[in-house]
């Protein structure tokens, strides 16, 4: 009985991703695309985020009186008046992606579309250029479904997002595109460029920071293995070295959405707190005045604050030996620990004025244009589309 249930869930699957990929498409292809309907897609489903999320909220701070849809999986999720939100991979949701002018998108899977003349998507991809090998540059990591996925995304996009001189190369090199590459940093992070202490203020109270504390931001990214040997920080000696120093000092831990929340992990300690679930990741790094990390891309979003950044892989050889890293990952200015006895010594060396030097070597090395205008250039480009200058 087991196994029948199992083969019956397996054909539901099956059957779905025809009707999604095969059928729906083919059905939808003799609608008309409305020349105002902007479609945005953040991680296959998840709610108001992302490089999506900066876009549409320039969008609606302009006035444009664009048609704008979210497509989401969970319909509780919450967005601003303004935008329309439709069911991802359900067939309203497949109708608007079949009859939208512009499809906003930060990952590279089947968008589900026979892409009609006019129609113009927009990759805005999901992260900085980060030291692990992605996409070509990982072959023998990535499921073979993805690859095919990936590549038929990339011969469809019109216009590829970029935040520095070794993301447009890596998008050249890595990510088998041959369009258009607008090299106008993240529109993610034109939130850090922000001197907006009101929001500051509202964000800490939302994780629980009280006035004057100091924030540490432990960020670090997923394994391809769910391993969690990397995972090791000790954190209370962190926080200990760290108010010996001066001021009081907060421990955030925001792990990757592919990790999720792992309970005992971590010690318990009124001074440390998870926030894997908060929304917006960039709005922590705004919020915070120390960032650790291990072969996360988060630098590069940091470095455009002139903010501390300190590298701690204690599971390095593995992670090579899985993954792999770029020679890149070495070349950086900050510090990289493999031992929680190098970190806790990296921290001791921390001062705000060593931070912004190797915040600069690292934007000057890696060319990086992040300004805080990004959302402006995307939407400009979109007018242009929408209003038939841009084919």
């Amino acid at each position: 009985m087991k196994y029948l249930r199992a083969f019956g869930r397996k054909m539901v699957t099956w059957a779905e991703e025809i009707w999604q990929k095969r059928v729906a498409p083919c059905l939808l292809w003799f609608y008309p695309v409305q020349k105002d309907k902007c479609v945005f897609i953040n991680f296959n489903g998840k709610g108001y985020g992302c490089n999506p999320k900066y876009i549409a909220q320039e969008i609606l701070r302009q006035g444009r009186r664009w048609d704008l849809v979210w497509l989401v999986s969970n319909s509780e999720e919450k967005f601003p008046k303004g935008i329309r939100k439709a069911p991802f991979r359900r067939w309203r949701g497949l109708k608007e992606i079949a009859t939208a002018k512009i499809i906003v998108t930060n990952v590279k899977n089947d968008l589900c579309l026979r892409k009609k003349k006019g129609q113009y998507i927009i990759q805005t991809w999901h992260a900085s250029y980060g030291a692990k090998k992605v996409e070509a540059e990982a072959l023998d990591v990535l499921p073979l479904s993805y690859i095919r996925e990936s590549k038929r995304n990339s011969k469809q996009t019109d216009l590829f997002l970029s935040n520095s001189s070794a993301m447009s190369r890596c998008i050249r090199e890595a990510y088998w595109y041959t369009g258009e590459i607008l090299e106008c940093g993240l529109p993610r992070n034109d939130v850090l460029f922000l001197n907006d202490n009101v929001l500051k203020e509202r964000i800490r109270r939302m994780v629980g920071i009280a006035p004057g504390e100091k924030v540490l931001l432990y960020a670090p990214t997923f394994r391809d293995d769910h391993s969690l040997n990397g995972y090791t920080l000790d954190c209370v000696g962190v926080l200990n070295s760290l108010q010996a120093i001066g001021n009081q000092w907060r421990l955030l831990i925001r792990l990757h959405p592919n990790v999720g929340k792992v309970d005992g992990l971590f010690p318990k300690d009124p001074r440390i707190k998870e926030v894997t679930y908060y929304p917006d990741m960039q709005e922590l790094l705004m919020i915070s005045d120390i960032l650790i990390t291990d072969y996360s891309s988060t630098p590069f979003d940091f470095a455009a604050m002139g903010k501390q950044v300190i590298i701690y892989s204690p599971d390095l050889e593995e992670y090579q030996r899985i993954r792999g890293l770029k020679e890149d990952f070495f070349r950086t200015p900050y510090p990289i620990c493999v031992t929680n006895a190098e970190l806790i010594h990296a921290v001791k060396e921390y001062t705000p004025a060593k931070a912004k030097l190797q915040a600069e070597k690292f934007i000057s090395y890696f060319g990086g244009v992040d300004n805080g205008t990004a959302s402006k250039r995307v939407v400009e480009k979109m007018g242009e589309v929408i209003s038939g200058r841009k084919l």
